[in-house]
């Protein structure tokens, strides 16, 4: 695979395409961790849904700085999910008039340990992780709180985004993973090339 860069992940936002965004952007977190067998990656937030938006962002502040006191980094991310807005139907029933898109801020940790990921999903409440680590030798796994495992198996953009619509339960559809700006440096380029994600 080749190195993709945030060049590639602009083009993808400019195409319109969540798939090919999704695709892209789970990507260049993974190529961070791909040649480093010993390292961890977990994609995670603090979000809960009754949460209000001061809430979520507050509970998202406090992930990143369990991070950061880690000593560990992380990237920003969006998942997209169309979510049915009467809680009595299932997303694939959904009629368009009761579809809803939500954004909700995702971090790709990278060098997280499975102990640190298990505290993590238990300290702000998620259900579970996605997961890999040299415990599940280049395997991607859903962790959950209880510390069990489903496996997902090889890191796919497409499987993971599976795996997401299942974290938030029926009534949400995952679309995919925006790689947001993660420097001022790469903020600047995206504004100065105008480019905003919208599905088309």
């Amino acid at each position: 695979m080749k190195e993709i860069t945030f060049r590639d992940v602009l083009d993808a936002k400019r195409s319109g395409d969540i798939s090919l965004l999704s695709e892209v952007s789970l990507n260049r977190v993974y190529q961070h961790v791909k040649d480093s067998p010993d390292k961890g990656l977990t994609l995670m937030t603090a979000w809960r849904k009754e949460m209000s938006r001061k809430e979520k962002i507050a509970a998202n502040k406090r992930l990143m700085q369990d991070i950061r006191s880690a000593g560990l980094g992380a990237f920003n991310l969006a998942g997209y999910y169309w979510e049915c807005q009467d809680p009595n139907i299932d997303a694939e029933d959904c009629p368009q008039d009761k579809k809803e898109r939500v954004r909700e801020r995702v971090y790709g940790i990278v060098g997280a340990t499975r102990q640190q990921t298990l505290k993590w999903i238990k300290r702000y409440k998620q259900d579970s992780a996605v997961y890999l680590g040299p415990e599940t030798k280049g395997k991607a796994v859903l962790l959950f709180q209880s510390g069990k495992e489903m496996n997902i198996g090889e890191f796919n953009p497409g499987k993971i985004g599976d795996n997401f619509s299942k974290i938030h339960g029926s009534t949400f559809v995952f679309e995919g993973f925006e790689y947001l700006a993660q420097s001022i440096a790469e903020r600047l380029i995206e504004d100065g090339m105008g480019v905003i994600f919208s599905t088309k």
